[in-house]
């Protein structure tokens, strides 16, 4: 799950590799009902049923196996013989059936739903940059934090590659009421700039910038509910501060830096989304000579999807930047609006 995205598959192999795999997509906003097939019209794979369709795969492979099971079973455990099934009944290969389901389905998802729940905490807690779990995590950091991008339609990949850059000391002394200052309450929106902004607020403010629908955003209860959160995120990473210094470097080492390092590993910058396929598209069949160097520079991109495009860490404006970053910092935005969850099929 280091990038999210929409498993469309229907069995699994004895080896544990999906099989008749078809098509996938990044989630670009945030909606745990998002479909990626256009086909899949009951949105039986739809993002948040993705645990429901590994137990369905499972439970296919296990009635594929289970009257060999069932055999072996029958035998104390031994393999079977070559032509173990030969001559036998359709009646005795459907008691093997019944008595391998039986024995062992419970366990089958039993261990599913536990490997599935800790992968799932590991990952997130990587993406959030997290040493450690607490029984507490999913309650407290990763629902409500799913919850603010699906309420505030923000995009999933820009929002976690955004709190890489988040600090517990931009929620110093009186920073809930300086930043709650950052929406004006007279017409609900957003300050037009960063200029003046204390930290906090100007983190804020570029939160709730990574949505097509800031128009219609309720910014104050925006803002509100980011303030919530990060407060809860802030305390959880101060409370393992010391397990990320090294033994020996208690008083050189940079705490923030190596933990931005870390979440910056994790999260990429570059997502290769529908819109700059179809652009790439667009611009080889229109100029091969320079359609194939921006096809070079976005399969360069995707390679490398986690470096810092488009000048991300300096602060300078859109028209300070030369034109390669400028190009870069546009491939790695939504782009537009009609590409937005967008549906592929088995022959896109």
């Amino acid at each position: 799950m280091i990038y999210q995205t929409s498993l469309y598959a229907c069995s699994v192999s004895i080896l544990g590799l999906t099989i008749d795999y078809g098509p996938y997509a990044f989630m670009d906003v945030f909606n745990p009902f998002h479909i990626c097939n256009h086909t899949d019209e009951s949105g039986r794979y739809a993002y948040m049923y993705q645990p429901n369709m590994i137990i369905y795969a499972l439970r296919a492979l296990l009635n594929a196996l289970a009257p060999l099971i069932g055999a072996e079973m029958e035998l104390g455990g031994k393999a079977v013989a070559a032509g173990w099934a030969d001559g036998v009944s359709s009646d005795k290969i459907n008691e093997w059936r019944e008595n391998a389901v039986d024995a062992v389905k419970n366990e089958m998802e039993r261990v599913m739903q536990e490997t599935t729940s800790q992968e799932y905490s590991q990952l997130m807690r990587k993406r959030l940059a997290l040493r450690r779990g607490t029984p507490r995590d999913d309650s407290q950091l990763f629902k409500p934090l799913l919850k603010i991008m699906q309420d505030h339609r923000l995009d999933f990949h820009s929002t976690f590659r955004k709190l890489c850059f988040f600090r517990p000391s931009m929620l110093g002394l009186g920073s809930s009421d300086a930043a709650n200052k950052a929406v004006d309450a007279t017409n609900n929106q957003p300050p037009s700039s960063h200029t003046g902004l204390p930290p906090l607020q100007a983190f804020i403010t570029d939160l709730l910038a990574l949505t097509p629908e800031a128009q219609i955003m309720d910014h104050g209860q925006a803002t509100s509910d980011w303030l919530k959160w990060l407060e809860v995120y802030s305390t959880r990473i101060e409370s393992e501060r010391e397990e990320w210094v090294p033994h020996g470097e208690e008083t050189e080492f940079d705490y923030d830096v190596s933990r931005e390092k870390a979440a910056k590993a994790t999260n990429p910058r570059f997502v290769l989304r529908q819109w700059v396929l179809e652009e790439v598209i667009s611009k080889c069949e229109k100029d091969s000579t320079s359609g194939k160097r921006i096809l070079a520079k976005v399969m360069h991109m995707a390679s490398n999807p986690f470096e810092s495009w488009g000048a991300e860490d300096d602060d300078r404006t859109e028209i300070d930047l030369d034109a390669e970053e400028r190009e870069e910092r546009r491939y790695c935005g939504m782009g537009e609006r009609r590409y937005l969850g967008f549906q592929c099929s088995c022959s896109s």
